[in-house]
């Protein structure tokens, strides 16, 4: 979203065929208030959605929101060495034992985020944007 308002483009990796679930805060606000309040000690939970997307849909469905080409955003780039293909997480016992759900659904938290990122953009322009894997 950043990157349509500053006029960089991404790097996509391998083409974006990586599948990540993306959360909203407000989610993993909640997760933590369920774990924090009726989880038990020493125990682990796994806080992600359910809903998978690759990395170039997402971008897609980002470009669509804010009406512009997506090779306009887009900068295709090597895979990286060692990266993983899909990071999927159970979430099955928070949910069962924590009676925990995830509620804010990828459009909801994008078109969060989109309003965020303008009304914030003086501020995020000034920001580094640059990312540097570490091996």
């Amino acid at each position: 979203i950043l990157s349509v308002f500053t006029g960089k483009k991404v790097s996509l990796d391998g083409g974006g065929k990586s599948i990540r679930s993306f959360i909203h805060m407000n989610d993993v606000a909640s997760a933590l208030t369920a774990i924090m309040t009726k989880g038990q000690i020493g125990d682990s939970y796994h806080i992600s959605t359910n809903e998978m997307i690759s990395v170039y849909e997402l971008i897609k469905v980002i470009a669509l929101q804010l009406d512009v080409e997506i090779e306009d955003l887009i900068v295709q780039g090597p895979e990286r060495p060692g990266k993983d293909f899909a990071y999927q997480l159970s979430t099955e016992k928070i949910r069962s034992e924590l009676d925990w759900s995830d509620n804010t659904t990828l459009e909801t938290g994008l078109a969060d985020t989109l309003t965020w990122v303008k009304s914030n953009l003086d501020t995020l322009r000034v920001l580094p944007t640059n990312y540097e894997h570490k091996r």
